[in-house]
């Protein structure tokens, strides 16, 4: 179910601002802006390299729902559903889209000559950081070591 809701809410930010501040026409090295919000000027006919700028979107976006969505498991019993969205929603706008775009969307890292072809850092490395940080901030989890935690599907 957490993966599930951050799928829907990662794909409605992605719409209305995620994919303009990742890949927009960048306004500096760090956003791409918010010139393509809500998918402005992307239309049937435009390309992002050689294929359909919506087709390229649509791709992208895979990448934003599971990078929150790998973070889950520092979640486990430590803090509430509402929580968890609430903390993927704005990780997910405030860490993932300006390092998407800072290695694929022509930004400084980019710029640099950083390749990562298959998400290494925006993906892997970001949410690995993001988990790590989460747990060390909110702590062990409820019942660690003193009660059994009986698993649930």
């Amino acid at each position: 179910m957490q993966c599930f809701s951050i799928a829907v809410v990662v794909s409605i930010l992605w719409l209305v601002v995620g994919y303009s501040i990742a890949f927009g026409p960048s306004e500096s090295a760090y956003w791409g802006g918010l010139s393509k919000m809500m998918f402005n000027g992307v239309v049937v006919d435009s390309l992002s390299g050689d294929i359909p700028e919506t087709v390229f979107a649509s791709f992208q976006m895979t990448f934003a729902i599971i990078t929150p969505a790998l973070i889950v498991g520092a979640f486990a019993e430590r803090i509430k559903f509402s929580a968890m969205l609430l903390f993927s929603a704005l990780w997910t706008l405030i860490v993932y889209f300006p390092v998407a775009n800072w290695v694929w969307g022509g930004g400084w890292l980019g710029q640099m000559g950083l390749i990562d072809f298959a998400g290494g850092t925006v993906v892997h490395v970001t949410a690995g950081i993001g988990a790590l940080v989460f747990a060390l901030v909110i702590g062990q989890r409820e019942g660690f070591l003193t009660a059994p935690i009986m698993p649930h599907n």
